[in-house]
This record gives C-alpha cells, structure tokens and sequence, in this order.
C-alpha cells in the first residue's frame, strides 16, 4: 500500500529545484494537438475558403472594413496573408479579401448607359435600357483594348419604329440589373475556359488568377472546386 501511495504521489507532484515542498500538478498536452475550430462567422468562412486556393501572384480586391470601397491587388504573402494593392509599393493583411469578378454583357442582355454618365451617348440617353446585340473583339488602337458592344436603343412603339443600334466601349455600360444567367449557380462550378467560350465570367478555380470569377464563385463552389496543390 505505500509503495501504490508513493507512486501515486510521484505521478501527481514534482519538488521544484529550490527545494520547496509545494506539489506542481502535471498535466500532459494531448498529441497530435486538436485541428484548429471551424469559423462559424460566415465572413470568416468565405477567407478560410478562399485563402485554401490562394497563391502568389493571384489577383484579389480588398478592403479595410465592410465600409470602405473596395481596391484590386496582388497576393503578395501566404502566411499571413498580404495583398498589395494596385499602385502601392508592399502588401499588407486586411479586415477583408475576396476574388476579383467579372461579368460581361452578353448578346441578349439588357444593359444601360455606365452610373455617371448624364448626357445621350451614341443611341442611348441616361436611364434608356437597351438590348446587347453583339460583341466584337479588341480593336487595335481602342482606349484599354476594350471589346466593343452593339446595343440597339428602344424604338418608338407607337409609330413601329426599331431602335438605333450603336457601337459601344464596355466600360461605358452597365448591366440593367444582375442576372442569374451570368453565374456559377447557371453555369456550374468546375467549369474551365468558361469566358473562353464566350461566357461572362468563370467558375473554375483558375479564375482566382486571371480575375474573372463570376459573383457567386467562392459562395457556390467553394466546397466543389479543387483546392489547390500543396
């Protein structure tokens, strides 16, 4: 019975190195320690989404806080995550990260002169809502290589007649208003080369890198892409 005491006592209390007599309860530290908690914020959970795809290079927006606007940068650090914005000199950690969208006006898409624009530019007066009849590819000489639309204008009802058509930069129209069409819960995640194919926006993880990602990439498909390698 001593000897079970003196083993208990043992396992339970270590005499420090000055010599004083006061136990000290050892505990051992479980092994492997426990995997880190999911974030349960839904924030939270789309940066942990998004930052398991990430890598140098990538082209991302930030933002400092749900307030602010919102500014395109680069991955320029993993761990902890950096990002330097366009036209600064290093990268910093921000309150919030997310992918670069895209989302193209497509043939058949009603679209309106871009906010801020308040005189008639070519068919189109401000407010008009005009149908996308076309796209044409980048035209040597054009201001940012920008494609060109073809929008027609509303016509007069009343007298049968059709709308003009015009030529526009794309950066001089806006979408009438967003469209499901346009997105990854339409097109499916996983999809490669969709703005190849002549879709609006992408739904595969490559499109992190290129900036193309349709709206609702990282809340459609962020547990249906493949992350990336290691």
């Amino acid at each position: 019975e001593l000897q079970k005491h003196q083993a208990a006592q043992l396992a339970a209390e270590v005499t420090d190195s000055t010599g004083s007599e006061e136990g000290i309860t050892v505990t051992e530290a479980p092994w492997p320690p426990p995997p880190s908690p999911r974030p349960t914020n839904p924030r939270e959970a789309l940066q942990a989404a998004l930052e398991a795809r990430l890598k140098i290079g990538d082209k991302v927006r930030v933002r400092d806080s749900s307030s602010s606007r919102w500014m395109p940068g680069t991955v320029t650090c993993l761990k902890p995550l950096s990002v330097k914005p366009k036209g600064w000199k290093v990268g910093y950690s921000w309150f919030e990260t997310t992918v670069l969208t895209q989302d193209r006006l497509m043939p058949g898409d009603r679209a309106m002169l871009a906010p801020g624009r308040l005189k008639k530019d070519g068919s189109l007066w401000p407010g008009d809502i005009g149908e996308v009849l076309a796209r044409r590819p980048r035209l040597a000489g054009a201001a940012g290589g920008e494609e060109a639309l073809l929008v027609r204008a509303p016509g007069d009802t009343s007298a049968g007649t059709p709308g003009k058509e015009w030529w526009y930069r794309e950066s001089a129209l806006a979408r009438e208003q967003p469209s499901l069409d346009h997105r990854c819960i339409a097109y499916g995640c996983g999809s490669l080369g969709g703005v190849a194919k002549g879709f609006a926006c992408d739904c595969d993880v490559g499109c992190i890198a290129s900036g193309s990602c349709c709206e609702d990439f990282l809340d459609w498909c962020r547990t249906s892409v493949v992350p990336k390698e290691k």
